[in-house]
This record gives structure tokens, sequence and C-alpha cells, in this order.
């Protein structure tokens, strides 16, 4: 093990760290050695939160990929990951988006939803203001007591929100036709098989993140950053 002394501490931390990043392995260990990266000067906050970001990457991916049975220890990396990223870039409206979309994969929705609104109440919005604000509402939908609680959103547009049963999207998952599909495609291959099962729900889409005829006054308190 190289010391925090030697010279080369950082770069022997952000290379083991994305490696194992890489190859889906010890994720844990992985944003361990990113975080031991030294913050300075500058170019190792940089390499620190490089490495960060391959965990992120690496977490997405592999949630995505199993979505009939999310692992819990990969979901907790996932936030931690995107937590640290925050500490380290606190003006990346881009790092809050993936804090959030991290909380919404753990199936943290209401978390989820407030950390949306902070990034899109940010002065730096490095990503997609209305594509966000779209997942802030999807996350809304999804929380506790809300219309699509215990859904999974297959596919949407700017008038109508297209979901599934969970327990439906289990069946459709296990039942062979879905299987050992490219992750882009998973949804996808879930739609078609809904579809096909006559499983599909549509429901309207709100307006805003603020419509009263979807999202209550009381509600709307608990989301707020």
């Amino acid at each position: 093990m190289v010391p925090p002394s030697h010279p080369g501490y950082a770069n022997f931390c952000y290379d083991f760290s994305t490696v194992r990043s890489r190859a889906g392995q010890q994720l844990n260990a992985a944003l361990d050695l990113a975080l031991k990266i030294p913050l300075d000067p500058p170019d190792n906050l940089t390499m620190s939160v490089e490495a960060i970001h391959e965990v992120m990457r690496t977490c997405n991916r592999l949630i995505q990929e199993d979505l009939k049975s999310k692992n819990p220890q990969i979901c907790k990396t996932y936030i931690r990951a995107c937590q640290e990223a925050v500490k380290r870039q606190p003006d990346s409206g881009s790092d809050m988006i993936s804090l959030a979309a991290s909380y919404c994969l753990s199936g943290n929705n209401l978390e989820g939803a407030r950390s949306y609104r902070r990034a899109l109440g940010m002065p730096r919005q490095d990503f997609d203001v209305a594509r966000q604000t779209t997942n802030l509402i999807l996350a809304q939908l999804q929380c506790p007591n809300m219309p699509l609680e215990d859904h999974h959103v297959v596919r949407c547009t700017d008038t109508e929100v297209i979901s599934i049963l969970n327990n439906d999207m289990e069946k459709w998952l296990m039942s062979g036709k879905v299987v050992n599909q490219e992750t882009q495609s998973m949804e996808k291959f879930v739609y078609m098989a809904a579809e096909e099962g006559g499983d599909l729900i549509k429901h309207k889409m709100p307006s805003s993140p603020n419509d009263p005829k979807y999202f209550p006054e009381e509600f709307l308190k608990k989301v707020q950053p």
C-alpha cells in the first residue's frame, strides 16, 4: 500500500478506484479510495471528483440493469457517492440531479423530489431543465400516498404518463421476455411486454411540479428543499 506521504498517492488511489468501478466490483471500496485522494492542489480535487463520478455511473448502470431487485448495498453506495460529489462541487446542479436520481432509483422518491427541487433552484443549471422538471414531477407522483406510489413509470410525454404496477413489472421481468436485454432497452421491453399483457396504465401528466390538481399544499410542503 502506498503511504499518504508518497508523491504518487493521489494517482494510486485514483487508478485503483477507477479500475474497481469500471469492473463493477467492490464499489464501496472504490468510493473509499476516491475519498482518500487529497483535495489540494486543485488537480487532485478534479481527480477525486472524476473517480467519484465513475462510481456513480457504475452504480446507476447496475441498478438499472437489475430492475427486479435493487441491491441495497449498491443503492447506499450510489447515494453516498452522489452526496460526496455534491460536497466537493456544491455549485454543480448536475451533481445535485445525480443525487436526486440516486434517491429515486433507491426507492426514496420523497428525498429525490427534494433534491430535484434544490437543483432546479440553483444558479448553475448545467443540465436540461425541462427534462429534470419532468423527472421532478414523476418523482412526486411516486411519493408515498401519491397516485403512482406503487407504479413503475415506463414512458411519458408532455400530456401523459404510462406506468405499470410494480407487481406486474416483476411478473414481466421474471417471464423471460425481458431478461438479458441491453440496459438502454430494458424499459422498452418492459413496455412491450406490459402492452401485450394489457398491464399498462395511462395517467394525465401534471402541468407543473406545483399543479394543485395533483399535488396538495400539504404535500408540497414536504418536498420543499
